[in-house]
């Protein structure tokens, strides 16, 4: 799956995939539950089904909507949690309320997940910081690895 953000008015991300391992790509479509403004985004795979018996994916931008870079301002850094492979995103944790902007997000060995994000309190490039959260608070408690 790529997820690619966008500038055409959309206000949502974009979703590519592909069944050959990258060969070919479907049409892009439009995921609506994936505010976008347009911003930089963070994207991976938690766990597989097969190996780890349950898929999750994971996704990490400012959960706003602005038709065009620059309408609206970046802010509401949140991570969203999807259990069948993006078609919905049930669980969203805010993790920073204010100006917020690029985002990247790793599994950690423990299974915690690392987010390092940039934000601010007046301007979303104040500071960069590093949020360590497990699976158990991103879902209040409703799953773990």
């Amino acid at each position: 799956m790529l997820n690619m953000r966008e500038n055409t008015g959309k206000s949502c991300r974009a979703v590519a995939t592909s069944d050959d391992g990258g060969q070919t790509w479907s049409e892009p479509s439009w995921d609506r539950a994936l505010n976008e403004c347009p911003c930089q985004a963070s994207f991976i795979r938690y766990s597989d089904a097969r190996t780890h018996g349950r898929s999750r994916l994971l996704f990490a931008n400012p959960d706003v909507s602005g038709e065009r870079y620059g309408v609206v301002d970046r802010t509401r850094m949140a991570v969203k949690v999807s259990y069948d492979e993006g078609k919905t995103w049930p669980v969203e944790r805010l993790i920073h309320p204010g100006p917020s902007s690029y985002s990247s997000l790793v599994r950690l060995p423990d299974g915690d997940v690392g987010l390092v994000y940039e934000g601010g309190q007046q301007h979303r490039r104040e500071w960069i910081r590093f949020a360590r959260l497990s699976l158990a608070w991103l879902t209040d408690g409703q799953d773990r690895p």
